[in-house]
């Protein structure tokens, strides 16, 4: 009955293609031919999803953190402390890992590139059909790093360029789809009728044999997104605490200890990944639930560093990184 936690996993395809529908339409597959509890999976995915990527970020970037920042509720403990640990936040952060992961394999001359460019692909299309903002804030870095790689092959700007580019042809058109597919309010309902004829196997205390559904599979059926928050501009706490402002301010510290506040070699390396970062985040933070967005920008800008320092080393970051003449 919680609608905005299990309810998001539970989108599916009993409408047809929509959006963020893939995790359900795998859920529902497995429990109905297993006889196992949608729930039962929701939390098993979803353990799996924060153990993982936790395992992830230690092994990535235990040397280049304080290990009490990656522990910390800013990043891995983040979906426990604030009540997200059942969204798919730690699983598309997982992929995005893991899509770094096979990258490093390539720099490292450890896989061919048509392997890598396919197992990236497959990552970033499950993450995509799971929810479609790993489009916004997912590609952009690994399209640069794609990039990088042609560079170091010694190809031109605009080669290399291309080339990034059509190499994740698929999950671009993949993040496309999900914005022409955004839903209705029929397929939401089908959503809702078809959990209702699992209802043997989804305990429920009343949501379920409701008439319309509610939280996020009704939110598939909304004609504009509802979950833009104008409050962000308008509200205040106590009549002194304005909210864009106070957000802000947390975006900021955060980032200064993600940069660190001791001097070290690290510091200009780290504050240009994770404003890279930030520019492809920023249009999540017009929405609600903006401490799930911070958590996805600093894991993912942890391992995005950890991938740079790797392959180029702290030094060469941004003076080699970068130069494209």
């Amino acid at each position: 009955d919680n609608s905005w936690t299990v309810g998001e996993w539970l989108i599916s395809y009993a409408g047809g293609f929509v959006r963020r529908g893939l995790p359900g339409e795998l859920i529902k597959i497995i429990s109905s031919k297993f006889s196992l509890s949608p729930i039962l999976l929701v939390w098993v995915l979803s353990i799996f999803s924060i153990v993982s990527l936790g395992l992830l970020i230690l092994y990535s970037c235990k040397n280049l953190f304080e290990k009490s920042f990656l522990l910390s509720q800013l990043i891995i403990l983040a979906p426990i402390s604030e009540d997200y640990l059942v969204r798919k936040d730690t699983l598309i952060v997982l992929f995005y890992g893991l899509s770094l992961l096979t990258l490093r394999l390539l720099f490292k001359g450890n896989i061919n590139k048509i392997t890598c460019i396919f197992i990236i692909n497959l990552f970033s299309i499950i993450a995509i059909l799971s929810h479609e903002s790993y489009g916004i804030w997912g590609l952009p870095s690994l399209i640069f790093t794609l990039f990088l790689f042609e560079r170091s092959n010694k190809k031109n700007l605009i080669k290399s360029s291309f080339l990034a580019l059509f190499s994740l042809l698929p999950a671009f058109i993949s993040f496309l789809l999900c914005w022409v597919f955004r839903g209705d309010l029929n397929q939401s309902l089908s959503i809702h009728q078809s959990w209702q004829t699992l209802s043997h196997l989804l305990p429920s205390s009343g949501a379920l044999q409701a008439l319309k559904p509610s939280g996020a599979i009704a939110a598939i059926g909304y004609e504009s997104s509802r979950v833009y928050s104008s409050s962000l501009i308008s509200q205040f706490n106590l009549s002194v605490f304005w909210h864009p402002a106070m957000w802000l301010l947390t975006i900021f510290l955060t980032m200064r200890l993600f940069i660190g506040v001791e001097k070290n070699p690290n510091q200009d390396a780290k504050r240009f990944v994770v404003c890279f970062q930030l520019i492809a985040f920023l249009p999540m933070f017009l929405f609600v639930d903006i401490g799930r967005w911070i958590f996805m920008w600093l894991s993912s800008s942890a391992l995005l560093f950890s991938f740079l320092e790797n392959i180029f080393g702290v030094n060469l970051i941004i003076q080699n990184a970068l130069r494209i003449k």
